[in-house]
């Protein structure tokens, strides 16, 4: 019996026996997802036979008809189909290895009630990656993993991701520096003709890019050309995709930056020059990061200025070649050091792709040395538990809450510091709309026993707070001006809002930026700061926006205001410099304090009608 697909035209009768013998095996595999030594024996001089880019085409074709047909799971046909993973791990091509991953992520599709569609076949295929020992294969292991947030599959694919890093002495993350593509950039722009027309595309942030057309007479147009579309409309969709790619990527290195913190990473120097330093792409983030060098015992902190590293004081300088590379971290760093680095980044109008020289620091309290295993910092928080769920998934925690039926906390492993961390949260009442935040505790994952607080890394212990911090700063209740829910809620919503709830290390950290944001603004004579506040004099009222929540209340008497804030506003008074992108919570912060400073020109009829009411100022 032939198995292979009837639409494709065997070259020989040789291949097509090659074919049939295979599958004779295929439907003979025998272990549950990994062969003996004998039967790949048997298939390897069955495989030879077939060209490699033959075998690569056929067994892609087969992998799309099994997407269609989920009986290739189960039963005889999962045996098969296990079979041609494992042959497929013999033809180390792109084609193969996409092939294999394409049955490993549909193998692992959760079913509501039951798991994994077929673990077995999702195993046998992550098990035939391992086998082929590269880094192509950890890199579909990798891309698996990033596309999924089923802990199941994740688990699946760490212990082959562990497995093969073992074997080939890589770590999952030199993988992803070295296969990083640049997608032909130079210098931070990518170009390609079309006719007489040329595209450029521009990096303008971490999370956009800017495209320009020049057209045959030089000048510069935003819009696609009529012609481009008309004549070159597969290359120009084509083009788009890459632009689409190239933003992910650069999303994708800026998350992989920020976490190298919690996975404690240490760059050797040439590795670090070579695949993100020089990078083409990579280096438009990595020159505008603080980076710390370690040598002999001597200790070296810099950053990029015009391809160039400076330190702190814009001086070029040379590091032995012998040296370690890391992200630098303020929680280690001197108030001095910290302050004139954050004073270079104005000067110099540097916009980090995330915080980093202005990164909120949190250190162990007093009160959490007396706790001395756990931390309440954090709790009798409201949050929404959808958007806990979504915001723990983004940050690495493991969290499933109600959707997975165990009513977990949101914990995470850092093994760089033999670390698990966990928010204890609980349900209340009879819905599963809100959580209630409870401890944070800092565990040995080896013993299951909880560190004392001084115990935990200080970098650590910075980080996961922050963790924390920001699913309370997205999640709460209080960070909802709409909010109009149970009563029993209503005093944590105020105290959140404009209470001591809202003075977190995120609300004093914003304070520092505002203040040396708002004197460069057009509004700057409107503005002071009162308490946790930034105070805004308009001509109808006064405004107090809460530095926590951004909440906003009137003057003289505290009265509520709900807005919707024109973003637009915050252009108002030309471009606004922010050090760093990110803070979402900040950047609403200025929208609304342009808005209400010039109060007298709003016109949404909602707003007009709460600044009208009550004693104006």
């Amino acid at each position: 019996m032939n198995f292979a697909p009837e639409e494709i035209d065997l070259n020989s009768e040789e291949e097509k026996h090659a074919w049939n013998e295979l599958f004779r095996h295929f439907t003979h595999f025998s272990g549950s997802a990994k062969p003996t030594k004998t039967w790949i024996k048997t298939i390897t001089p069955l495989v030879e036979v077939i060209d490699a880019d033959r075998f690569a085409t056929i067994m892609e074709m087969i992998v799309l008809e099994i997407s269609e047909d989920k009986s290739w799971l189960y039963g005889v046909k999962s045996k098969m189909l296990k079979g041609l993973l494992w042959a497929g791990s013999l033809v180390p091509t792109a084609k193969v290895y996409a092939s294999i991953a394409k049955v490993i992520g549909r193998a692992y599709v959760k079913v509501r009630g039951k798991g994994a569609t077929a673990a077995s076949v999702g195993n046998a295929g992550i098990k035939a990656l391992v086998a082929m020992n590269s880094k192509e294969a950890m890199q579909q292991l990798i891309l698996l993993k990033n596309k999924t947030q089923y802990s199941v599959f994740v688990k699946a694919l760490n212990k082959g991701i562990n497995e093969l890093s073992a074997e080939i002495q890589v770590t999952e993350e030199d993988v992803l520096d070295q296969l990083m593509p640049d997608f032909g950039l130079e210098e931070g722009v990518l170009e390609q003709k079309f006719g007489e027309y040329t595209v450029q595309v521009y990096l303008e942030t971490a999370h956009k890019a800017i495209v320009e057309w020049v057209k045959p007479d030089g000048k510069v147009q935003k819009s696609d050309p009529a012609e481009v579309k008309r004549e070159y409309s597969l290359e120009l969709k084509a083009f788009k995709e890459t632009v689409k790619d190239i933003k992910k990527t650069l999303q994708s290195q800026r998350h992989r930056l920020e976490a190298s913190w919690r996975k404690g990473r240490i760059w050797e120097l040439d590795h670090w020059q070579k695949h993100l330093w020089e990078h083409n792409l990579a280096s438009y983030i990595v020159h505008k990061v603080i980076w710390q060098f370690e040598a002999d015992g001597q200790v070296w902190t810099g950053i990029g200025q015009e391809g160039h590293l400076v330190n702190v004081k814009n001086e070029s300088f040379n590091i032995p070649e012998n040296t370690e590379v890391s992200l630098w971290h303020p929680v280690n760093a001197s108030v001095e050091e910290v302050l004139a680095w954050r004073d270079y980044m104005f000067d110099h109008e540097i916009k980090q792709p995330f915080k980093q020289a202005f990164r909120e620091v949190y250190l162990v309290t007093e009160a959490e040395r007396i706790t001395n295993t756990y931390s309440n910092r954090f709790s009798a928080h409201i949050l929404q538990h959808n958007k806990l769920w979504a915001l723990a998934q983004q940050r690495e925690w493991q969290y499933q809450g109600a959707y997975g039926y165990g009513l977990d906390s949101p914990t995470i492993e850092l093994p760089a510091y033999n670390l698990e961390v966990s928010l204890d949260v609980t349900f209340g009442g009879d819905t599963f709309d809100y959580v209630t935040t409870q401890r944070t505790i800092f565990n040995n994952p080896a013993t299951d026993e909880p560190y004392e607080m001084d115990e935990v890394p200080l970098l650590a212990f910075s980080e996961m707070m922050r963790d924390i911090d920001l699913f309370i700063a997205v999640c709460s209740i209080g960070s909802d001006p709409n909010w109009d829910g149970r009563d029993d809620y209503e005093d944590y919503w105020y105290e959140y809002s404009y209470g001591d709830k809202s003075d977190t290390v995120s609300a004093r950290n914003r304070k520092e930026i505002l203040e040396r944001v708002i004197p460069r603004l057009k509004i700057a004579e409107q503005c002071s700061f009162e308490g946790n506040f930034l105070v805004v004099k308009g001509q109808r009222r006064t405004y107090k926006i809460n530095l926590g929540s951004s909440n906003i209340l009137m003057k003289p008497n505290d009265q509520y205001l709900c807005i919707v804030p024109d973003r637009k506003a915050e252009t108002k008074g030309g471009k606004i410099f922010l050090p760093f992108e990110g803070d979402s919570i900040l950047s609403l912060i200025i929208s609304k304090a342009f808005l209400l400073a010039d109060d007298t020109n709003i016109d949404d009829d909602l707003i007009l009608s709460q600044i009208g009411r009550g004693t104006p100022r």
